[in-house]
Formats: structure tokens, sequence, C-alpha cells
């Protein structure tokens, strides 16, 4: 993932995704992806048609070395031109993640619960709803996924 690409994506954000990013008094959804992109152990960019139209990772979570953060963000063109692709190929992208940070014995995502595209994604990768909660006024579900390539070091 190259700087470029996040200053492009964000500039054109889901709405959904956009609400996440700015949910807890961040002045840009740009501070949220540079606070993300800041710890990643790996990310990769969506392209469509040579453009940068998704981002999507993993990280450490911060509050336990076993727990790792997925996540995805795109534009409005990732999900109306290329959702079926996208879907079909996230399956083994994220199984490779998993592979290749087996320091996580799982790892989970907080998504708005209005953000009903990120829910379905996650849910089809395996994820399980774990549990929901408000934060700033807003509704978050924790979808978790444990990591069959996590090896306690």
């Amino acid at each position: 993932m190259r700087l470029c690409d996040v200053v492009s994506v964000g500039s054109r954000l889901r709405a959904a995704d956009l609400k996440e990013l700015t949910h807890d008094g961040r002045k840009s959804q740009f501070a949220g992806l540079f606070e993300g992109l800041r710890d990643i152990h790996q990310s990769y960019t969506i392209e469509v048609a040579g453009s940068p139209e998704g981002l999507f990772g993993v990280g450490p979570a911060g509050y336990s070395e076993r727990a790792g953060m997925m996540w995805m963000v795109g534009t409005t063109t990732l999900i109306e031109d290329a959702s079926y692709i996208f879907a079909k190929s996230s399956y083994w992208v994220v199984e490779q993640m998993l592979r290749n940070n087996p320091q996580y014995a799982y790892v989970h995502n907080y998504v708005h619960d209005e953000n009903t595209i990120a829910v379905a994604w996650l849910q089809r990768l395996g994820f399980t709803l774990a549990n929901a909660y408000t934060r700033h006024g807003m509704n978050f579900l924790l979808l978790i996924k444990d990591n069959p390539y996590y090896k306690d070091v």
C-alpha cells in the first residue's frame, strides 16, 4: 500500500467507512487512516481498472499481543463495479494474512451497525458476531475470527 493510495481512497470513501473513521472526534478520515497504518503488519491496495478503490490490512489491536485488528475501507466504485471479484478473492487474501501473522490467536474488527456491507463481507470470511456496544452515541458490532495458524511464542 502506497501513501498515494491512502490519499486517493481516503478522499473518496463510502459514507459508512467515512462515518466509522471519524466517529470519535477525529478531524478527518485521514487521521484515522494514518493512525491505523502506523503499526500495520500487512496491508493491500485493491485496484479496479488500475485505480486504487480500497485498502485493507491487519495489525496489532493494541490491548493484547494475541489480538489482531483486520480492517477494510473502500470507495463506492469498489462496491458497485468490483464487489464480486473482491469478495471472491478476499477469502484467499485473508487466509494469507492469517498465515503470515501467526502471533495472533484471533483477529477482529469493530464495525458500525449501519455498515451492512462490511458486516456481510466479514461474515462471509468466517467472522462471527461476538458483541455490540455503543460509543459516542453510535452502535458498533464486534466481529471475531480465530486464527488457525496461531503459534504461541
